[in-house]
């Protein structure tokens, strides 16, 4: 037992000597480091590192564990630390080691140990808010706030790497202390001006108290014109021809006025204005009498009325023909403003008295046919000439060639001058132009049917057969019929 105690107290006696000379170790450490008053914190961490360099093993001040034991996270390459700002949506390999590193901690798993992706998802983002709970000594309240946002930024990464074996704790930003400033604003109404901040000081600082508004005296408003209330004129122009007339404002008052309702303009009835030229139609042809007549296409000026326009001229009348042919079975036919081509319209192939289907019936004013023709090596040849009258006598009426029956490429394969649908012993087709825009499609196909069938026709007739005058179908009626007694005027 004696032998015990005396062990025991050698053993103390030089632990106790080897602190002395550790103690005085670390005093003369503090005096080379010029730190000035060595505090137990620093006198303590200075012995633990005499101790490692003793041992060969680096030690913590706090705890005295080994942190490279703890740096060591399979899956993390060895010297790795976390530099990047993540967030939800975040990619990339520091997002796989995030969430390595997540799952090596129960408190901040996401549940995806050994299958980790390089996505920053929803998942990722709730492990890091729970990291920044568990750490928020030092995460959280660093930064000045007690809410975990799931981003990961320097505090968030510091902890990280910490974790990892490394020493990177973030420093705060200072807070700024002077500003360069834009020019004030000019003086708003409310007397304030403003201006804009366009750098700080110190490098990278924040907050602060900048002056970017201030009070102003604005400057006085333009005094507002008086409204013109009365005003001296010009004459007023002569009414134009659209029953207007202007006049324009010579002063105003009071003065510097401006505004008001000054009237410049007002209603007039215009004077007339006399026709003094006009464009005609073509003249028609010379009537048994001596005369010829012609329209009025248009006539200028614009809007003018009145006039005397020249529409009426005597002319030769054309020696009646003795060469009149008698045609006994002429398969009279009839087309309407309903199947014209184009449907529609009253368009004509050859006019020659009228520049559209038309004619009242006598001699001077013949009504449109059309008749068959043939296309044959380039040339379109009709049955009659252009201009051919005919006289029918069960219509009472002349007729004149100034349209073409039928179409396509071939129409001499096809009625009206392929006779085949024709009555039995036809030997000429006329085709009549019976208007009918006075009645509808089924009037007139009726009137058409009607008077279609075998009857004499006189090419080249004298002027002086009796006539019933007007379009065959006027007024929603057909023409009466003579049969085919030949009465003389």
């Amino acid at each position: 037992m004696k032998t015990t105690n005396t062990k025991k107290f050698g053993f103390i006696i030089g632990l106790a000597f080897v602190l002395i000379m550790l103690a005085s170790s670390a005093f003369a450490a503090c005096s080379l480091q010029n730190l000035g008053i060595c505090d137990r914190k620093g006198l303590l961490t200075i012995i633990i590192q005499l101790l490692s360099a003793r041992q060969g093993q680096p030690q913590s001040a706090e705890s005295g564990t080994n942190t490279a034991a703890n740096s060591v996270i399979s899956g993390i390459p060895a010297g790795f630390q976390f530099s990047t700002d993540m967030k939800e949506g975040s990619t990339g390999s520091e997002v796989k080691y995030l969430q390595i590193l997540l799952n090596s901690d129960k408190d901040t798993s996401l549940g995806n140990a050994g299958k980790e992706t390089s996505y920053f998802g929803t998942a990722t983002k709730a492990a890091v808010i729970k990291f920044q709970k568990k750490y928020a000594p030092e995460i959280l309240a660093p930064a000045e706030t007690a809410t975990a946002t799931g981003l990961w930024g320097s505090f968030s990464r510091a902890k990280a790497n910490n974790i990892l074996g490394h020493s990177s704790a973030p420093t705060k930003s200072a807070t700024c202390t002077s500003w360069t400033y834009s020019s004030w604003s000019t003086c708003s109404a409310s007397g304030q001006q403003t201006r804009t901040v366009l750098s700080s000081f110190p490098k990278k600082c924040v907050n602060g108290n900048p002056i970017v508004s201030q009070s102003c005296t604005p400057a006085l408003p333009n005094p507002t014109p008086p409204t013109c209330t009365s005003w001296v004129y010009s004459n007023w122009s002569a009414c134009s021809s659209n029953g207007q007339q202007t006049r324009t404002v010579l002063s105003s008052s009071p003065s510097g006025c401006i505004n008001g309702n000054p009237v410049i303009s007002q209603s007039c009835t215009p004077p007339p204005i006399t026709c003094t030229s006009w464009t005609y139609s073509s003249w028609g042809a010379c009537s048994a009498n001596g005369q010829q007549t012609r329209s009025v296409i248009s006539s200028s000026p614009s809007g003018c009325v009145n006039g005397n326009p020249i529409i009426t001229q005597s002319c030769t009348p054309p020696a009646p023909t003795t060469n009149e042919v008698f045609i006994a079975k002429a398969y009279t036919t009839a087309y309407t403003w309903f199947d014209n081509t184009p449907p529609g319209s009253s368009d004509i192939a050859l006019p020659v008295l009228h520049q559209q289907a038309d004619g009242i019936g006598t001699y001077a004013d013949p009504i449109t046919i059309a008749v068959g023709h043939v296309i044959s090596g380039g040339n379109d040849t009709p049955d009659y000439p252009a201009g051919t009258r005919f006289y029918i006598p069960n219509l009472r009426a002349y007729f004149i060639v100034e349209d073409l029956c039928g179409d396509g490429n071939t129409p001499q394969n096809i009625p009206c001058h392929n006779l085949s649908e024709a009555d039995s012993g036809a030997t000429t087709w006329i085709d009549m132009w019976i208007d009918g825009q006075s009645g509808t499609r089924t009037t007139t196909d009726n009137c058409a049917e009607d008077i279609t069938g075998l009857h004499l026709a006189i090419k080249n007739p004298l002027p002086n057969y009796a006539v019933i005058t007007g379009p065959i179908f006027q007024n929603g009626q057909c023409r009466e019929q003579f049969g085919d007694n030949l009465v003389i005027e």
